[in-house]
């Protein structure tokens, strides 16, 4: 299943497409091909939107399921050389401090947990006086738990 979300915002529109790339985590230790060729061909759709934009420079990171994955750096090479994007692969506490600075901006809160909720993985981000004091990532997205659990 592809799902498309298109998000205006008052500073930004945005374009989202789920295609599951870490779907079969659940079951094995890899991505599928099937979900490596679904995800390359929404990053050719977003190169040709960058292009049309033009677009400077593009960030393009990974997380979870790439990171975990046992051919994560397959999927890496295919999406260089097939879309000609770097992919640079978060850690998981990485992945967390870039899900706290999103949310910060948003709520002004000086002490809390923050949570991201992912496909693949759960970000937990601790703060005291803005300043983060623990910062974590755990196997536990809501796609993981639904293949595991259903």
């Amino acid at each position: 299943m592809k799902i498309s979300i298109i998000d205006i915002g008052s500073n930004t529109i945005k374009l989202m497409i789920y295609v599951r790339l870490g779907e079969s985590l659940a079951f094995s230790d890899s991505l599928s091909e099937q979900s490596i060729l679904k995800s390359i061909d929404v990053l050719l759709l977003y190169r040709d939107i960058i292009r049309l934009e033009s677009a400077n420079k593009v960030v393009c990171v990974g997380t979870s399921a790439v990171r975990e994955s046992k051919n994560g750096k397959y999927f890496i090479d295919q999406v260089l050389k097939k879309t000609g994007f770097e992919v640079r692969v978060l850690g998981g506490e990485e992945e967390a401090y870039y899900s706290y600075l999103g949310a910060s901006m948003a709520t002004c809160i000086p002490n809390g947990l923050f949570f991201d909720l992912g496909g693949g993985s759960l970000e937990l981000v601790y703060t005291e006086a803005f300043k983060v004091k623990k910062a974590q990532a755990l196997p536990l997205g809501a796609l993981r738990l639904t293949r595991t659990f259903s």
